[in-house]
């Protein structure tokens, strides 16, 4: 059998086979050949880490939820934009809310003129304190009800609340929404985040600053870099582990939330 296994098809290498063969032999019993790899020796680090697998998610994603209801007539902003903190998305139909600003403006200027006239007439003491007190307070209402009226007409302009990309839009031209109803979804993907669960016989080697590697899917020829941000004071009972939070820095845009990442933490080297 090993003269068979080291045959090289010619009369030399079956030859020198058997030789091999018949070298392989110790007291009539026939050893198998084991392969082996060469490599030259270097000098060179050596790592423990912890890995750990987990999807990346935005560190700050936010929904934009209608104040008013109202006709969409306008939609400048779509799914994939870049926004700023207070960039218009969307402008819904305000010509009612402008009458009740109109009519709510006039009530209040009227309510304002009376109570001056009564302060005045009160300071001459020609009416009495409560007739005076009524005024103030007719003035104090229509003039709260001004301002939530302009309100109204400034929530008819739908604003991004912070820098960041459009994820989501739930409505279309020409849609008429209500109050409460989400409009938009905004997050910001720079810097990305990692969250872990490592055991608590582990997290005496995990420290809060330290570096991280991040290992992506779509993307497997880059490395990317992370750093442990917060790790939680508490263990949860359930599972016996600790949630650390670590920082993808995404300067690069090429990672995006909802990823599955692989996470390694050094813990000694």
């Amino acid at each position: 059998l090993g003269s068979t296994w080291a045959c090289s098809g010619d009369e030399q290498g079956n030859s020198s086979g058997m030789r091999r063969g018949q070298m392989g032999m110790a007291g009539g019993q026939r050893t198998a050949a084991i392969p082996v790899q060469v490599a030259e020796v270097r000098r060179g680090d050596i790592a423990m880490f912890l890995l750990h697998t987990t999807t990346i998610e935005a560190e700050k994603q936010v929904d934009v939820l209608a104040k008013v209801t109202g006709q969409v007539v306008a939609l400048p902003a779509e799914e994939g934009m870049r926004v700023r903190k207070g960039q218009l998305l969307a402008q819904l139909d305000e010509a009612e809310l402008k009458i009740d600003l109109i009519q709510a403006k006039a009530k209040m200027q009227t309510d304002s003129s009376a109570h001056a006239r009564a302060k005045d007439m009160l300071a001459k003491q020609l009416i009495a304190e409560e007739a005076y007190e009524t005024t103030r307070l007719a003035y104090e209402s229509s003039k709260a009800a001004y301002e939530a009226a302009r309100l109204r007409v400034e929530y008819t302009s739908i604003r991004s609340p912070i820098d960041g990309v459009v994820t989501l839009r739930h409505i279309e031209l020409g849609q008429r929404i209500s109050v409460n109803q989400a409009l938009f979804s905004v997050a910001d993907f720079n810097p990305l985040r990692a969250k872990i669960y490592v055991p608590e016989k582990d997290i005496a080697r995990v420290r809060e600053g330290e570096s991280a590697e991040i290992v992506v899917d779509a993307v497997p020829d880059t490395k990317f870099a992370g750093t442990i941000r917060m790790i939680s004071p508490i263990v949860d009972p359930t599972n016996g582990t600790v949630k650390v939070t670590i920082d993808i820095e995404n300067a690069s845009n090429k990672l995006k939330p909802g990823m599955f990442a692989e996470v390694y933490i050094t813990t000694e080297s």
